[in-house]
Parts: structure tokens; sequence; C-alpha cells
């Protein structure tokens, strides 16, 4: 299950602030499939959400680990770095249609995974 999954927390910077983030997969989307987020750290106990990093589309069927991604609402930026510096995900190379156009499904990488 994605939900019992845990990453190391990463630097980030955005707008000229260095913020500390994690990956949390405990959510859940309205239609009950497990959510990607990225939350800010403001204490040590206490983080607000910073971006949804994944869609609810549950007419697409994926496979165990994958997600599709919210490529149209979410800083490129905070994408390329988890996929291509972090290698937290990998990009399975399969697009689906959602009506904001193609976006990708990606897969936990196991890299960084705690």
């Amino acid at each position: 299950m994605m939900d019992n999954i845990n990453f190391k927390p990463f630097e980030f910077t955005v707008f000229g602030m260095s913020s500390i983030l994690e990956i949390d997969m405990k959510g859940k989307h309205e239609s009950g499939i497990n959510s990607v987020r990225v939350l800010k750290r403001k204490s040590e106990n206490l983080y607000l959400p910073f971006a949804t990093i994944s869609q609810d589309m549950p007419h697409v069927e994926l496979e165990e680990g994958e997600f599709v991604v919210n490529n149209w609402n979410v800083y490129t930026e905070i994408l390329d770095f988890l996929l291509e510096d972090l290698k937290y995900f990998k990009d399975t190379e399969k697009r689906v249609v959602s009506k904001y156009g193609e976006s990708p499904i990606w897969k936990i990488n196991g890299i960084n995974i705690i």
C-alpha cells in the first residue's frame, strides 16, 4: 500500500526561499484512491500542504505504486526536482488524457524511502 511509505525530507528553494518539504501518501482523493502530496515543514510536528502532485482519476487502471501526475497545477520545478534530482519517482512513460491535457503516470522508485 502506498499509504505506509515514508520518504526522507528534502530541502527545496522556491521564490528564493528555502523550505524543508516532505512527501505524504497517507491522504485520499475524493474517490478514495491515495493522494501524493508535498508538505512544507513549519515546525518539528507541524506540516502544511504545499502541493498535491497526484490527480484523482479512478477510471485509470494503475499498478501498485503508480499515480497520475498533476502536471497542470503544480510548479514544474518541484516535479522535475522529485523526478530527476531526488529520483523519488520514475516516469512509466504511460500517459492519460484529462480535461486539462496529457498527464504522465509515475511510479514510486524505491530510492530515499525510510
